[in-house]
């Protein structure tokens, strides 16, 4: 500190002894299956390594910049994923996203989420559920997709085949600027639907 041109050295009541000073602290890590199992990417990733939430990954969900500007989920990944066995969080399905997210709120603030007071909209009586993220389970695909991670499917009406795929985060991207770019149009609705 300068005040006056003078610098103030921390007295000896200020420091902490080095003994109290832990620099070898190893943040705790755990292994996440991907709901996927593997089947959409060429190298056939089944889970990721990733270390539990720390102080700085707290900055990063609640960073006002990052969350205007739509990249707080893809930094959160990138600072929580210890081991991808080089797969992009970009490249993962929107499932397997959402997965690590999950798993990732349980190591920084328990199982436990507390959505609120909520209103019945039947009854009117007031309610705080909490929800125990232990329990989510996941929703297991009953089709296997072609050699290239793509569905085929006939429509009913017209029998034209056609080929689609799951969303990765790059297409989530993608549509979330087709979303805003439609909000300034002068029609209003909300394309993400589709």
């Amino acid at each position: 500190i300068v005040i006056g041109g003078n610098v103030n050295k921390p007295s000896d009541q200020d420091v902490v002894p080095k003994e109290f000073v832990d620099n070898e602290f190893e943040i705790p890590t755990e292994i996440v299956n991907l709901p996927s199992k593997g089947k959409f990417y060429p190298g056939g990733q089944t889970q990721v390594v990733i270390k539990y939430l720390t102080a700085s990954a707290e900055d990063i969900i609640f960073s006002p910049d990052l969350i205007n500007s739509g990249r707080v989920l893809d930094v959160l990944l990138n600072e929580g994923i210890v081991n991808s066995y080089g797969l992009k969080p970009e490249e993962m399905l929107v499932a397997d996203r959402n997965a690590i997210i999950l798993e990732l709120r349980k190591t920084g603030f328990g199982e436990d989420y507390n959505i609120g007071e909520t209103l019945c909209p039947s009854c009117n009586e007031k309610d705080d559920p909490v929800i125990d993220l232990s329990q989510i389970g996941y929703k297991e695909g009953f089709e296997e997709p072609d050699e290239n991670a793509e569905y085929s499917v006939v429509l009913p009406v017209t029998k034209k085949e056609i080929k689609f795929r799951l969303l990765s985060g790059s297409d989530e991207k993608i549509l979330s600027k087709v979303v805003s770019s439609s909000a300034k149009s002068k029609l209003k609705y909300n394309k993400m639907i589709t």
